[in-house]
């Protein structure tokens, strides 16, 4: 039972602490302050950042003959 989704249900603060074991000081304290934030993931670079446009090309002009040399010798 989470103190924030039984408030948002429409529960008093003393049903709110009967349900869940904590006192109503409680209950206000965790009310009143902010959520927990979410967690942001860190921008990293990598070290292949300055051939990435290269790399994306080679793939694109590899990809295709690639495809048809596999599915003309096993097909």
């Amino acid at each position: 039972m989470d103190i924030r989704s039984l408030h948002r249900e429409g529960h008093s603060i003393k049903e709110i602490a009967r349900q869940t074991g904590h006192s109503r000081n409680m209950v206000r304290r965790v009310l009143r302050k902010p959520g927990p934030r979410g967690f942001q993931k860190p921008e990293r670079h990598s070290c292949l950042d300055p051939f990435k446009s290269y790399l994306r090309d080679r793939f694109e002009s590899c990809k295709r003959p690639v495809l048809l040399s596999i599915t003309h010798k096993y097909f």
